[in-house]
C-alpha cells in the first residue's frame, strides 16, 4: 500500500504515512499516549473517508467506538465494499447499512438528511464517496436538525455538472467509471470552485501558471470543498 500510493508524488508534495496503530492493545507508550489523548477527547466533526476497507475487520469493532467515542457532534464516514482499489481486504468490505448498523449499536444516530447533502457534495468528483458516505450525530447533538438542510443553488451540484447522470448508485461504480471523466470533472470543477472561492481559485490557478510543481509532469490540481 505504502509503495503504490504514497511513492507516486515527488517530495515535498509526498505524504507521509503514520506508522502508528491506535486500534491494537501496545506496549509503546507512544501508542498509548495516542490511545488516551482521543478517548478523552470530542470533536465537532470527525470523519472517515475510505479507510476501513483497509483495515482488518477483527479491528473494525475498535475502530467503531474510537470513532464513536470522539464524536461530539458529527461523524462523516464512508468505506469501499468492493475490492476494486489498492490495498482493499476482502473480509473488510461491508456496505453503507452495515457500517450504520454498527454506528447505531455504538450509540450514534443516523441522519439520512445530511447524509444525502454529504453524498451530493462528493459528487462527480469522488463517485465512490458519493456512493458510500453517510452522517450520523452524538445523542448529545440533539440541536442538529436532519430535516431541513441547506439548499443554496451552488450545492445543486447536477445543476453544475450537467453532463453527468442523476446519483444512481443501483449499479456498479468503481473507480475506472470515476478516471474515465475525471478530466470533464476537472474542468467543470474549476468552474464550480471559482464561483465559490474566487481568491483561493484565483491563487490556484496563479500556482499552475508559475509552475509551481516543476518536478512533476502533471498539473497540480488544488481541491476546495464546499463549507
Amino acid at each position: 500500500m505504502h509503495t503504490e500510493v504514497y511513492l507516486r508524488r515527488r517530495l515535498p508534495q509526498r505524504p507521509t504515512q503514520l506508522a502508528l496503530n491506535v486500534l491494537e492493545t501496545s506496549g509503546d507508550e507512544r501508542v498509548g499516549a495516542c490511545k488516551a489523548a482521543l478517548s478523552s477527547a470530542r470533536f465537532d466533526l470527525v470523519y472517515s473517508l475510505e479507510v476501513a476497507e483497509h483495515i482488518p475487520d477483527q479491528l473494525h469493532a475498535a475502530l467503531v467506538a474510537m470513532l464513536t467515542q470522539a464524536t461530539g457532534r458529527l461523524l462523516v464516514f464512508s468505506a469501499s465494499n468492493v475490492m476494486d482499489g489498492v490495498g482493499h481486504l476482502r473480509s473488510s468490505l461491508r456496505t453503507k447499512v452495515a457500517w450504520i448498523g454498527l454506528f447505531e449499536r455504538a450509540g450514534l444516530k443516523h441522519m439520512p438528511g445530511l447524509s444525502k447533502l454529504a453524498s451530493e457534495m462528493a459528487y462527480p468528483e469522488r463517485i465512490d464517496i458519493a456512493k458510500n458516505v453517510f452522517v450520523m450525530r452524538s445523542p448529545a447533538a440533539i440541536d442538529v436538525n436532519d430535516s431541513s438542510v441547506p439548499t443554496d443553488p451552488t450545492l445543486h451540484r447536477q445543476k453544475v455538472f450537467p453532463w453527468q447522470s442523476p446519483l444512481n448508485f443501483t449499479g456498479p461504480t468503481t473507480h475506472r467509471h470515476y478516471l474515465s471523466d475525471v478530466a470533464k470533472v476537472r474542468d467543470a470543477q474549476h468552474v464550480y470552485e471559482a464561483a465559490l472561492f474566487p481568491e483561493l481559485h484565483a491563487l490556484a490557478m496563479r500556482q499552475v501558471r508559475d509552475g509551481c510543481d516543476k518536478g512533476s509532469k502533471t498539473r497540480p490540481q488544488l481541491t476546495i470543498r464546499s463549507r
